[in-house]
C-alpha cells in the first residue's frame, strides 16, 4: 500500500459513509493490486474490522482508471465496511494481480451491504431430507446442547446427576447414563420408508458407524420415564419431514436455523419473526423482476414454507411444536406463532403466483392442513392442563417434565440446592422464549427475589394467544366455518376483557404478568419490560384508546442510543436489590440489552396505533446501532453456503453501543460468528430489513448516509440514559 504524501495532481477518492464519488473521465471501475486488498487484513484474523486500522487511522490502496489515470482510493474508519467487502470480494473469488473495481461495488452503502446479507439465505438454511440429513447432521454435531461431545459426564469421567421433579411432584436424583459415543436421531414411528433408508445408508457408510436411527412413538413422547431416558440416556435429534402429505408434489425439503453456526436444530420462536422476514425478502425479490429473482424469492418460499412443515408435523408426531428439536427439549413448547407463520406463507405465496388456479388450490389445501395443526396445538396445549389456569382461563409458561436442564454448561447450577418450585421455575422460563429473564423474579409477595415463572400467567403469552384466537377466527373464515370462526373470536374477547381486568396498571400505563401467591391469590408482578407491548401489537389494545396512547408515553422510558432496551433501568434496579446474581446474568428484560424481535414488534405496534414518531425512532435508532457495528466488525461476508453474511447480532447494548458491539449478558454474543461461518443471527437479520424497509425516504436516505440518531430526533422523545451512550 502507498505510504507517501498523494501528490495534488493524482484524483483521490475519500469514502464518508455512503457518500457518492466521481472518478476521472467518468470511469466506471479502478484497477488496483489484488494483494494490496488482502493487505488491509493487518492483524491477519482472516476479517477486515475497524482493529485493521493503520496507526493514522486510514488505509490507502493505489490504482488507476482503465485509461492509466492513477487514483488513490483512501478509507478511514467509516469506511471500514467497504474495505471488509473488498477484501472479502478478493478472498472469495481468489483474485490474484491487478482487478478492476466497479464503481458499483466501490459506491455501495453499508444499508445495502447489510440487506444483501439479511435477504441470503444459504447460511441459515438446512435441508434434513433423508439423502442429505445424516451428512448435514455430522458437520453439525450439537453447537447448543453440547452432550455429544463426551456425554453427561463428569471430570471423573461418573454419570452426572440431574434432580428431577417426579409425578408425585417430589425432587429426585436422576443419573445420567449417556457417554456421548452415539448420535441418536429419532424418527416418527410411522415413516417407516425414512427409517429404513436411513438405516441402509448408515449400515453402507463407516462414516456413520456412530449414528443409531430409532423410530419414536406419540406415547414415548409424552411419557414420564421415555422423556427422562430421551433426556438423560439417550439424547438425539428428532427428525420430522418439512414436506405436507396433502400436497406432496411441493418438495420443500429445508427450513430454517437460527445461524450457520447451529446444527440442524429448529427453534419454534424464531419463526415468529423469520415468516414476516421472509415475506419480505420475497416481495423486494418479486419487485426486482427478474428471472433469477424470482427463482430465489420461490426458494425463500419453499424455506419458510418447509419451516411450518416441520412444525406441524412436530404436532403430530410428537403433540407438540418443540422448543428445538432435540430429545431434551421434549416436555417443554415455546411461545405460539404457527398462525402467524400460516399467515405469511399463504400472504408470500399469493404474491409469487398471483391469479394461478393450480397454486391457489395448493395454498388454500396447505391452508386447512396447517390451520388444523394449529387448532390442535391451540387446545392440546395452551388451553390444557397444566398451562391453562382453570380460574381466570389465561394460560402459563412450563416445562412439563422439569429437571436441571442437561443442556447448560458445566457449572451453570454448581453449588445450587434447589427445590421442587425452583427446578419448575427455571425449566418454564426455558419454554417462555424470554429465557433467562429479569422478569421470571417474585417482584411480589413472601417469594420476592426468587425465580418463580411457573407461578405466572405472562402477558406476552396470553398477547400471542389472543392474536392466535383471532388468527383462527380469520383463517376458519376463509374456509366457509363461520360458526367455528365465531367461536374463536369470542375466546379472544374473553381473553382481552381478563387481561385488562387482571394485568392492566392504570398509573403505570403498562400490562404486567399475574404472579400466583401461596394461597392461590393473584397479583400484578409489576416488572417493566418490553412484553408489554406485545399486548399492542397483537391487538388486545385498541388503536386510538386511552390505553395505547399511556403506552406510547412510556416509551421514553425504554429508549436508548441505540433503539430500545428491554426494560426500564427503574424496574431492573429493583430486581438487582433483590437478587443480585440471577438478575445480573439474565440476558431479557435487562436495562441496556436490545433484542430484534421486541424491538420490530414494538415498532410494528406503535406503528399500527398510530404513534408513527416514535415508531420511526426505535426504527432508525436500532438499524443505524446494528448498521454501525456490522461495518465495524466485518461488514458483508460470503457465506461457504452460497449468499452472503454480516456480523448482525443476536443482541446488542443499545446503552453503552461498545466498540465491539458486545452484550456479554446470557448466552454470549450468539450470531458472532467465526472465521467463514457463522456471520450473523437469522432473526438480527429478520429485523434490521423489516426496520429498515419500514423506514420513510427521508429516514432511509439518512440512514444509508450513516447519520447519527442525535441529529435526527429531537427533545420531545427523550433518550434514557442518553448520558452514558458512547459514539465514535
Amino acid at each position: 500500500m502507498g505510504s507517501s504524501r498523494i501528490g495534488p495532481k493524482i484524483p483521490s477518492v475519500q469514502f464518508e459513509g455512503a457518500a457518492p464519488i466521481e472518478l476521472p473521465g467518468g470511469a466506471q471501475v479502478v484497477e488496483v493490486d489484488a494483494a494490496q486488498v488482502r493487505g488491509l487484513d493487518r492483524n491477519g484474523s482472516g476479517h477486515v474490522t475497524i482493529t485493521d486500522l493503520p496507526v493514522e487511522g486510514r488505509w490507502r490502496l493505489d490504482g488507476q482508471t482503465p485509461s492509466g489515470a492513477k487514483v488513490v482510493l483512501e478509507l478511514d474508519g467509516a469506511a471500514v465496511g467497504l474495505a471488509a467487502r473488498l477484501f472479502e470480494y478478493v478472498k472469495h473469488h481468489r483474485l490474484e494481480g491487478a482487478i478492476p473495481l466497479s464503481t458499483t461495488l466501490l459506491t455501495e452503502g453499508p444499508t445495502q451491504r447489510a440487506l444483501l446479507a439479511c435477504d441470503s439465505y444459504g447460511a441459515s438454511l438446512r435441508r434434513v431430507d433423508p439423502a442429505h440429513l445424516l451428512d448435514t447432521l455430522l458437520a453439525h454435531v450439537d453447537p447448543k446442547t453440547k452432550v455429544f461431545a463426551g456425554g453427561l459426564r463428569g471430570p471423573d469421567g461418573a454419570p452426572l446427576q440431574f434432580p428431577v421433579v417426579g409425578p408425585d411432584g417430589a425432587v429426585i436424583e436422576r443419573p445420567a447414563h449417556y457417554d456421548g459415543r452415539t448420535l441418536y436421531v429419532y424418527v416418527p414411528a410411522h415413516e417407516e420408508g425414512v427409517i429404513a433408508e436411513l438405516r441402509r445408508r448408515v449400515e453402507a457408510d463407516p462414516k456413520y458407524r456412530a449414528v443409531a436411527v430409532e423410530p419414536l412413538t406419540l406415547s414415548q413422547a409424552q411419557g414420564f420415564e421415555d422423556r427422562m431416558a430421551l433426556r438423560f440416556d439417550r439424547p438425539g435429534v428428532i427428525w420430522c419431514s418439512t414436506r405436507c402429505p396433502v400436497v406432496p408434489e411441493l418438495k420443500d425439503d429445508g427450513y430454517l436455523v437460527p445461524g450457520a453456526r447451529f446444527g440442524i436444530e429448529a427453534y419454534y420462536h424464531d419463526a415468529r419473526i423469520n415468516a414476516p422476514g421472509a415475506r419480505s425478502t420475497i416481495e423486494a425479490l418479486i419487485a426486482r423482476g427478474g428471472p433469477d429473482d424470482r427463482a430465489q424469492a420461490i426458494e425463500v418460499l419453499s424455506a419458510i414454507r418447509g419451516t411450518v412443515n416441520l412444525f406441524v408435523n412436530q404436532i403430530h408426531a410428537v403433540g407438540k411444536v418443540m422448543n428445538g428439536n432435540h430429545t431434551v427439549y421434549l416436555g417443554r413448547s415455546q411461545p405460539p406463532c404457527l398462525t402467524t407463520c400460516i399467515k405469511e406463507v399463504a400472504a408470500s405465496w399469493a404474491q409469487l403466483h398471483p391469479g394461478d388456479p393450480v397454486e391457489a388450490q395448493r395454498r388454500e389445501t396447505w391452508i386447512r392442513w396447517a390451520t388444523a395443526a394449529a387448532e390442535r396445538e391451540y387446545r392440546e396445549i395452551w388451553m390444557a392442563s397444566p398451562r391453562r389456569d382453570q380460574e381466570t382461563g389465561l394460560s402459563r409458561y412450563l416445562d412439563e417434565a422439569p429437571s436441571q436442564a442437561p443442556e447448560e454448561q458445566a457449572g451453570h447450577y454448581h453449588g445450587l440446592k434447589w427445590s421442587a418450585d425452583d427446578l419448575k421455575a427455571d425449566a418454564a422460563i426455558r419454554e417462555h422464549g424470554w429465557d433467562s429473564h429479569v422478569g421470571a423474579l417474585a417482584m411480589v409477595g413472601p417469594e420476592r427475589g426468587q425465580i418463580r415463572q411457573h407461578q405466572m400467567l405472562p402477558v406476552c403469552l396470553n398477547s400471542l394467544l389472543f392474536r392466535y384466537e383471532r388468527d383462527l377466527a380469520e383463517l376458519l373464515e376463509g374456509q366457509g366455518k363461520t360458526d367455528e370462526a365465531e367461536t374463536y373470536r369470542a375466546a379472544a374477547e374473553q381473553r382481552r376483557q381478563t387481561m385488562d381486568r387482571l394485568m392492566w396498571n392504570e398509573e403505570r400505563g403498562l400490562y404486567f404478568d399475574l404472579l400466583e401467591l401461596p394461597g392461590g391469590s393473584l397479583r400484578k408482578n409489576g416488572y417493566e419490560d418490553l412484553r408489554s407491548y406485545t399486548a399492542l401489537w397483537a391487538g388486545v389494545v385498541e388503536p386510538g384508546s386511552r390505553r395505547a396512547q399511556k403506552m406510547a408515553s412510556r416509551i421514553a422510558d425504554f429508549m436508548r442510543p441505540g433503539g430500545l432496551a428491554t426494560a426500564t433501568q427503574k424496574s431492573w434496579d429493583l430486581a438487582f436489590a433483590l437478587n443480585p446474581e440471577f438478575t445480573e446474568r439474565c440476558q431479557w428484560g435487562h436495562q441496556h440489552l436490545g433484542w430484534p424481535i421486541a424491538t420490530y414488534e414494538t415498532a410494528q405496534a406503535l406503528r399500527g396505533a398510530g404513534f408513527v414518531e416514535q415508531a420511526d425512532q426505535i426504527a432508525y435508532r436500532w438499524c443505524w446501532a446494528v448498521q454501525r457495528e456490522m461495518e465495524r466488525q466485518g461488514g458483508l461476508q460470503y457465506s461457504q453456503r452460497g449468499g452472503f453474511e454480516a456480523p448482525i447480532l443476536e443482541k446488542m447494548d443499545v446503552t453503552h453501543l461498545s466498540a465491539a458491539g458486545l452484550a456479554e449478558v446470557g448466552y454470549g454474543n450468539q450470531g458472532a460468528g467465526n472465521e467463514g461461518e457463522g456471520g450473523g443471527f437469522r432473526w438480527g437479520y429478520d429485523a434490521f430489513k423489516l426496520l429498515a424497509r419500514s423506514l420513510s425516504p427521508r429516514l432511509a436516505e439518512a440512514l444509508a448516509r450513516g447519520i447519527d440518531p442525535e441529529l435526527l430526533f429531537g427533545p420531545e422523545l427523550p433518550v434514557a440514559n442518553r448520558s452514558v451512550g458512547h459514539r465514535k
